[in-house]
């Protein structure tokens, strides 16, 4: 299996300008957000109580059908 390493670096003024939520305290600070999938190539699809059912970074969104052994 090959692992693709996706690398990317954002401000907090870019990160906070397409959409996310700054949350500081303390020593923390956190930006958060809902849809940041749209930004890389990533799709996901979701069972109805709202969990991952499947990611696909890179690929299409649907599998390759499995190849069947010819006899």
């Amino acid at each position: 299996m090959t692992t693709k390493k996706v690398t990317a670096r954002y401000t907090v003024e870019t990160m906070t300008a397409i959409g996310g939520d700054r949350w500081q305290r303390g020593d923390k600070d956190r930006i958060y957000t809902n849809d940041w999938e749209r930004f890389i190539d990533l799709e996901i699809t979701r069972y109805n109580t709202g969990n991952i059912r499947s990611a696909y970074l890179g690929r299409p969104s649907r599998p390759p059908t499995p190849s069947r052994p010819t006899s």
